[in-house]
């Protein structure tokens, strides 16, 4: 059995298990609280998602080992996971649509009673909460007292007239509803300087979260708790291991073409730098690596007409490259295990070339060799496309991944296909 077919048998059963694992148990406990409507507060893990959409159930474990409970809005006051919390509330939400091509005509709010946790932004004198309805709408929430109000706010469509020299018409623009401004300029009185401000203030996250900052560095109050804004997160690691590498070409030159190539084995590693994506919890980011790769594969093909008349081609071509790939990861936890996948392109300069070619020529009573060089016309640099799979634990990680690439070949009616399977260990600093 190849090496190759043994490493693929290996990460192949080591993959199912990963998958056979996140099949059964797609759980992601993280240590947390819930607090109870009577006051009482409760540690221990909630299962977190990196969610979306506010959650509308929770599952809530006092230990690792013990039973899950399953929480929703009305049956508890509050949770906090990881540097979240989020507040049981009755709440009007807004239900219109919010992209561009399905938007209302009319100012007019859409509301609808429902029952979530909100996901508190600032608390504090002054509190500003965030939810993400069903209908994948971004809402803002205040609190006044113990209770929860919607800033109102709505994008919507009108026709409006539009004159020129030739005729009047009609054109739809799209408008904003912006009840939020003086709900906010009412809420934010203590300020007297901040109304400015809040007029120009945009219905985002960063729009609210610095208006909120303001005021309170303006009234000199204290902040009791503020989610982190998700930052780039960026990791440095290493990554060796091997790399089995098949070749074939397509085209003219039939001792090529219908060659038969040898794979070759070997060593195989680099430098990665990754950059999360905010937004995504670190599920999503941008993955970069130097590395170095080779490959040294001899072929051999028999060109034959009759007894008499026949070629024995014997060819050795070999690369080392030094490759700058750049993949999209996506990675999900599962437990203290994170499955990953990852596609992208690479960007190879190619150097160390071996390029041989050894024939045999038999016709009838001569025989002649000849020796020269494989390929005639090469070219160094490579460009290709790369798939991966693997897992990590801690700091180490265990990858499979797989590449094609244009080749080494400069001819036009020659094409080579190199095919690489990588099979890597990692380690992140």
């Amino acid at each position: 059995m190849k090496i190759k077919d043994i490493l693929l048998r290996i990460t192949g059963i080591l993959f199912i298990a990963f998958c056979s694992h996140a099949t059964y148990g797609q759980v992601n406990f993280k240590p947390g609280y819930v607090v109870k409507h009577s006051g009482d507060t409760l540690h221990g893990f909630i299962d977190y998602r990196s969610w979306k959409i506010n959650p509308d159930k929770i599952f809530f474990k006092e230990s690792l080992a013990g039973e899950k409970v399953s929480y929703r809005p009305f049956d508890i006051r509050c949770f906090g996971v990881l540097d979240e919390i989020y507040e049981s509330a009755v709440i009007e939400t807004e239900i219109s649509p919010s992209n561009i091509q399905n938007l209302e005509f009319g100012a007019d709010l859409n509301l609808m009673a429902d029952t979530a946790f909100l996901q508190a932004m600032i608390l504090g004198e002054k509190s500003l909460y965030f939810y993400v309805n069903n209908r994948g709408n971004n809402q803002f929430y205040i609190k006044s007292d113990s209770a929860f109000q919607f800033l109102a706010y709505k994008r919507y469509i009108k026709k409006v007239r539009a004159e020129n020299a030739a005729r009047q018409t009609e054109e739809t623009k799209v408008f904003e509803n912006q009840t939020y401004i003086g709900q906010l300029i009412l809420y934010m009185e203590g300020c007297p300087d901040i109304k400015p401000r809040i007029e120009k203030t945009k219905y985002t996250k960063k729009g609210l979260e610095n208006l909120f900052n303001y005021y309170y560095k303006c009234t000199g109050s204290e902040v009791q708790f503020q989610k982190e804004t998700e930052k780039i997160k960026t990791t440095f690691g290493v990554v060796a291991g091997l790399s089995v590498t098949s070749l074939s070409f397509s085209g003219e030159f039939s001792y090529l073409v219908d060659a038969e190539f040898q794979q070759s084995t070997n060593f195989a590693g680099g430098i990665a730098f990754a950059f999360s994506i905010p937004g995504t919890n670190g599920k999503l980011s941008l993955y970069n690596e130097l590395n170095f790769s080779s490959y040294n594969i001899d072929g051999y093909h028999l060109n034959f007409e009759h007894a008499d008349k026949y070629t024995v081609s014997e060819t050795n071509l070999g690369y080392s490259y030094l490759k700058l790939n750049n993949l999209v990861r996506f990675s999900y936890p599962i437990n203290r295990i994170s499955i990953f996948c990852n596609a992208g392109i690479s960007n190879g300069y190619g150097f160390n070339e071996s390029n041989y070619q050894y024939q045999e020529i038999t016709f009838f009573s001569t025989f002649n060799t000849k020796e020269g060089k494989m390929l005639e016309q090469t070219r160094k640099y490579e460009f290709g496309f790369i798939f991966g799979i693997g897992a990590k634990y801690q700091r180490y990680s265990l990858e499979y991944r797989y590449e094609i690439s244009n080749g080494m070949s400069d001819y036009v009616f020659l094409q080579a296909h190199p095919k690489r399977s990588f099979f890597l260990l990692g380690y992140t600093f």
